[in-house]
């Protein structure tokens, strides 16, 4: 239900698109994000459809969410701004055995509809360009869409659809700070509060600056100007949660670092099966869960490579960095319990998006690819062969 409602909203901006009014084409997309909000508010994933990350069982026990949340006066730094929030609304419910679970709802619906309206304001500051419309039908349609149904779990929260287009649309322009720019690294910067595994998508939007074909100095400019307003926007509630709140703030999950799986030689860790890189079941995890995460997005905007040469320029500079760390990454528990992290690890697929949304032609084969991306969820989801074998 959750895909169909993606994937009709989606095709139908796409089709919008080709409105030649502009208040149509306003009009369409306004509809279809109001519409996108009022259902997954109304419908979202049942609580035991299926594992989703630690937050299945973190929900059904309230000692195990207050120690992620808000640990006496700690808060954990590796999604501290999502556990704050979490926090919080599970107070203003009223902190019940069932509280959790909402607050996870909550939260997740909250952050869709922030989403959604920077999508939506982004589209409005284009004019209501062709192209935006087909850009908020893709970003409807990318699987990582289906999370803001309230998937339990807070990695995908470091995801921004409109950070990229903001900075991209005048980057293409000038070679000084924008006020679209700053937007941009602002909401980088939110995504990385939200969790750490943000700060990839700081690191390589500083990355695709460097690599871009500015003046040299120019680009030393912007790449730190961006960088640091970014990481400015992510550490700025640090100083509120010490001074303000007058907690302490301890690494939580930060503390294991970033798990990285072999190349050749399987081990255990953790408990659990580590299979490499070069193995049957590496290459396999790595298959479905980039169909998942919009890795084939790149083959199209490779194939109008030379159309596109500035903008795929830019997008696949920043890809380069997400993709060194999905391949790397290691999901400890199993891609189907780790979808959020999977969704996480590749934020250049909006970058890769915003590029293959200038022609209709490559918007309707990203749509397509999501759409397969779509059925890879909820295959991956419902498949024990994706769960770590010491866990089943």
């Amino acid at each position: 239900m959750q895909s169909a409602i993606c994937i009709v909203l989606g095709g139908l901006l796409l089709a919008a698109s080709g409105f030649k009014s502009t208040g149509w084409r306003a009009a369409s997309v306004t509809a279809a994000l109001a519409a996108f909000l009022a259902l997954s508010f109304a419908l979202p994933f049942p609580a035991r459809a299926f594992t989703m990350g630690d937050g299945s069982s973190i929900v059904q026990d309230r000692s195990n969410f207050t120690d992620i949340v808000h640990y006496g006066r700690q808060i954990k730094f590796s999604a501290h701004l999502a556990y704050n929030l979490l926090d919080r609304i599970d107070a203003a419910l009223g902190a019940t055995a069932t509280s959790p679970l909402e607050a996870y709802r909550a939260l997740s619906w909250l952050m869709g509809a922030f989403v959604a309206l920077c999508v939506w304001v982004f589209a409005a500051t284009d004019g209501w360009s062709p192209r935006s419309v087909r850009y908020a039908g893709l970003a409807l349609l990318a699987p990582a869409t289906l999370m803001y149904f309230g998937y339990l779990e807070v990695g995908y929260l470091s995801l921004s659809a409109a950070a990229f287009p903001f900075i991209a649309r005048d980057v293409l322009k000038r070679d000084d700070l924008t006020g679209g720019m700053l937007v941009g690294a602002l909401l980088f910067g939110l995504g990385a509060a939200l969790h750490g595994v943000g700060y990839l998508s700081i690191a390589a939007i500083a990355f695709a600056i460097l690599l871009f074909d500015f003046p040299i100095a120019r680009r030393i400019v912007l790449a730190t100007t961006l960088g640091a307003a970014a990481t400015g926007a992510a550490l700025i509630w640090l100083w509120y949660y010490l001074a303000v709140m007058g907690y302490d703030v301890t690494p939580g999950h930060a503390s294991n670092g970033f798990m990285i799986r072999p190349l050749l030689q399987q081990r255990i860790a953790e408990t659990r099966i580590v299979y490499p890189l070069l193995s049957g079941v590496g290459a396999r995890d790595i298959f479905f869960s980039g169909l998942v995460a919009g890795l084939p997005i790149v083959l199209v905007v490779l194939w109008n490579w030379k159309h596109w040469r500035r903008e795929a320029r830019l997008a696949l500079a920043f890809a380069v960095p997400c993709l060194l760390a999905f391949a790397l990454f290691w999901p400890p528990q199993g891609i189907a319990i780790e979808m959020d992290m999977i969704v996480a690890l590749f934020p250049a697929v909006y970058a890769l998006l915003w590029v293959c949304s200038q022609s209709l032609r490559a918007s309707i084969v990203s749509a397509v690819l999501l759409a397969a991306g779509q059925a890879a969820f909820w295959y991956v989801v419902y498949g024990d062969q994706f769960i770590n074998p010491m866990l089943r």
